[in-house]
């Protein structure tokens, strides 16, 4: 069986400022698989830093290199080979604003934690969405700033600190019956969200309530799933990032070690890792021009997709790329988690 290594960097990383979606508003992590041995890719790479690099500059950094429109050809170019000669480009993109919304509908409109046991927003997706666009578009900035952290540490005094928040604001009567239904249950949602940190020792709560830890998990079942369709192995190197690294091991860890039905796949997103993705590791990008390749993918979908949302996709970008990315979208390649009023913005981008 073909062994390959996919290598993983990210864009919109803020630490543990996490939320700050005003700045970064999307994180955005990709995964560029190539056939170990092979050397085209990151010399190609390598030969277009050394070619248009200014003289004093000794590593390659793509959101700079987008930012000067002499040298965003140039990541376009980059992104173009990459796409081309990879076994497999796969990428996830989160709108961080948009993932409190769509907390807020995970956490509190479970019929299991509620008076009235109404599970319209477990088993239905359209109803799901629709209610976390609601949310999204309901708060302003400062007070989904606000739910968003408390989210991330879930005890007793924050999560009434959240349903305060939400009952003050929403104003649709089935939302606000929902919060009555689960007011008396807030215990028990905390109790469940208590379970995973004890199982979970040791991480950062932070991390493994955010956009970052959903993000890697999602990608590793799409590399997984793109493993057994290509009939190849692959080891993980992911560019160091001290703020993930331990909550990104544990993911590997227990997907690797559990067997799930592919069916789940189409349903869920989750797959089984064992035999597909083998080993996890960090490497260092500033001398691993494979992780450099990652990183241009990631930061141009980045960049991209910021611009759309801001409405500031510069009048001479070239609009291959962004049919392009609709492309991997559809034969998902990406996968995405924002605002239905991003989606709109998307598709009418020319």
């Amino acid at each position: 069986m073909k062994q390959c290594n996919t290598y993983i960097d990210e864009a919109g990383q803020t630490g543990f400022d996490i939320w700050n979606y005003q700045t970064q508003p999307f994180f955005v992590i990709a995964g560029v698989t190539m056939e170990e041995g092979s050397l085209d890719l990151a010399d190609y790479v390598e030969n277009m830093f050394q070619t248009h690099r200014q003289p004093n500059q000794t590593e390659f950094k793509t959101n700079d290199w987008l930012k000067r429109p002499s040298r965003r050809q140039c990541v376009l170019d980059m992104y173009r080979y990459i796409c081309e000669h990879a076994v497999n480009v796969n990428v996830v993109v989160i709108e961080k604003k948009f993932m409190i919304a769509a907390l807020i509908v995970n956490k509190f409109f479970d019929g299991a934690y509620n008076d009235f046991g109404d599970y319209t927003w477990v088993n239905d997706k359209e109803e799901r969405l629709k209610a976390a666009n609601y949310y999204y578009e309901l708060f302003a900035d400062d007070d989904l700033s606000k739910i968003g952290e408390n989210l991330m540490h879930p005890d007793e005094v924050n999560t009434k600190a959240v349903w305060n928040i939400l009952w003050e604001k929403t104003t649709k009567p089935e939302y606000k019956k929902v919060l009555v239904g689960v007011e008396d249950h807030l215990d028990e949602i905390n109790t469940e969200f208590h379970a995973f940190a004890v199982d979970s020792e040791g991480l950062h709560e932070t991390i493994t309530n955010s956009p970052n830890f959903t993000a890697f998990s999602q990608l590793g079942n799409m590399i997984a799933m793109s493993a057994k369709q290509g009939g190849y192995t692959t080891r993980l190197i992911f560019d160091d990032c001290p703020s993930c690294t331990d909550e990104f091991k544990y993911i590997f860890d227990l997907f690797q070690k559990e067997s799930i039905p592919d069916d789940l796949y189409t349903v869920l997103g989750f797959c089984s890792w064992k035999n597909r993705v083998t080993e996890f590791s960090v490497g260092n990008s500033q001398q691993d021009y494979y992780l450099q390749a990652a990183d241009v993918v990631a930061s141009l979908i980045y960049y991209v997709f910021k611009n759309i949302l801001t409405n500031s996709i510069p009048e001479n970008f070239d609009k291959n790329i962004i049919a392009q990315i609709r492309t991997m979208i559809g034969e998902g390649k990406l996968w995405y988690v924002t605002s239905g009023e991003f989606i709109t913005k998307c598709m009418n981008a020319n």
